[in-house]
Protein backbone atom coordinates (compact mmCIF):
# COMPACT_ATOMS: atom_id res chain seq x y z
CA UNK A 1 0.00 0.00 0.00
CA UNK A 2 1.60 3.17 -1.18
CA UNK A 3 1.50 6.52 1.39
CA UNK A 4 -1.18 8.35 -0.57
CA UNK A 5 -4.13 5.54 -1.07
CA UNK A 6 -2.82 4.40 3.10
CA UNK A 7 -3.51 8.02 3.94
CA UNK A 8 -6.55 7.63 2.02
CA UNK A 9 -7.42 4.85 3.95
CA UNK A 10 -6.77 6.15 7.21
CA UNK A 11 -9.09 9.48 6.47
CA UNK A 12 -12.06 6.95 5.25
CA UNK A 13 -11.86 5.50 8.58
CA UNK A 14 -12.30 8.04 11.00
CA UNK A 15 -14.66 10.00 8.82
CA UNK A 16 -17.03 9.49 11.32
CA UNK A 17 -15.14 11.37 13.78
CA UNK A 18 -16.85 14.71 14.83
CA UNK A 19 -14.28 18.23 14.41
CA UNK A 20 -11.82 18.66 17.64
CA UNK A 21 -14.32 21.57 18.54
CA UNK A 22 -17.00 19.40 19.57
CA UNK A 23 -14.73 18.50 22.60
CA UNK A 24 -15.90 21.78 24.04
CA UNK A 25 -19.36 19.81 24.68
CA UNK A 26 -18.80 16.31 24.35
CA UNK A 27 -15.92 16.54 27.68
CA UNK A 28 -18.59 18.20 29.94
CA UNK A 29 -21.52 15.67 28.49
CA UNK A 30 -19.49 12.68 29.71
CA UNK A 31 -18.47 14.10 32.80
CA UNK A 32 -21.85 14.94 33.80
CA UNK A 33 -23.32 11.64 32.35
CA UNK A 34 -21.02 8.96 34.44
CA UNK A 35 -20.55 11.29 37.35
CA UNK A 36 -24.49 11.79 37.80
CA UNK A 37 -24.80 8.00 37.40
CA UNK A 38 -22.15 7.37 39.58
CA UNK A 39 -23.83 9.65 42.68
CA UNK A 40 -27.13 9.15 42.29
CA UNK A 41 -26.77 4.78 41.75
CA UNK A 42 -24.91 5.14 45.46
CA UNK A 43 -27.50 7.54 46.48
CA UNK A 44 -30.66 5.60 45.35
CA UNK A 45 -29.51 2.10 46.76
CA UNK A 46 -28.30 4.31 49.85
CA UNK A 47 -31.73 5.39 50.29
CA UNK A 48 -34.09 2.82 49.36
CA UNK A 49 -31.79 -0.52 49.46
CA UNK A 50 -31.57 -2.96 46.40
CA UNK A 51 -35.49 -2.83 46.20
CA UNK A 52 -37.03 -4.83 43.25
CA UNK A 53 -37.47 -1.77 41.20
CA UNK A 54 -34.04 -0.30 41.59
CA UNK A 55 -33.08 0.34 38.16
CA UNK A 56 -35.78 1.64 37.72
CA UNK A 57 -35.51 4.02 40.64
CA UNK A 58 -31.82 4.53 39.54
CA UNK A 59 -32.65 5.30 35.79
CA UNK A 60 -35.46 8.57 37.03
CA UNK A 61 -32.84 9.52 39.34
CA UNK A 62 -29.92 9.79 37.12
CA UNK A 63 -32.53 11.25 34.52
CA UNK A 64 -33.22 14.47 36.91
CA UNK A 65 -30.17 14.59 38.24
CA UNK A 66 -28.41 14.90 34.77
CA UNK A 67 -30.67 17.22 33.30
CA UNK A 68 -29.05 19.74 35.90
CA UNK A 69 -25.42 18.75 36.09
CA UNK A 70 -25.01 19.18 32.13
CA UNK A 71 -25.80 22.64 31.95
CA UNK A 72 -23.86 23.47 34.97
CA UNK A 73 -20.89 21.36 33.89
CA UNK A 74 -21.16 23.60 30.75
CA UNK A 75 -21.10 26.50 32.90
CA UNK A 76 -18.92 25.65 35.21
CA UNK A 77 -16.35 24.36 33.58
CA UNK A 78 -14.63 27.25 32.20
CA UNK A 79 -14.06 28.77 35.36
CA UNK A 80 -12.97 25.98 36.78
CA UNK A 81 -10.00 25.72 33.95
CA UNK A 82 -9.17 29.17 35.22
CA UNK A 83 -9.27 28.77 38.60
CA UNK A 84 -6.53 25.84 37.87
CA UNK A 85 -4.61 28.06 35.71
CA UNK A 86 -3.89 30.37 38.09
CA UNK A 87 -3.06 27.64 40.87
CA UNK A 88 -0.69 25.35 38.78
CA UNK A 89 2.78 26.97 37.14
CA UNK A 90 2.71 27.53 33.24
CA UNK A 91 3.72 25.15 31.25
CA UNK A 92 7.73 25.75 30.37
CA UNK A 93 8.29 28.18 27.32
CA UNK A 94 5.42 30.15 27.91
Amino acid sequence: MTDSSHNQAATKTRSWRLPHRAQNVLVPFFLALFMTLIVSSIATVKAVGLADDIVRRIALAWATSFVVAFPCVLVILPLVRKLVARLVEPPPGK
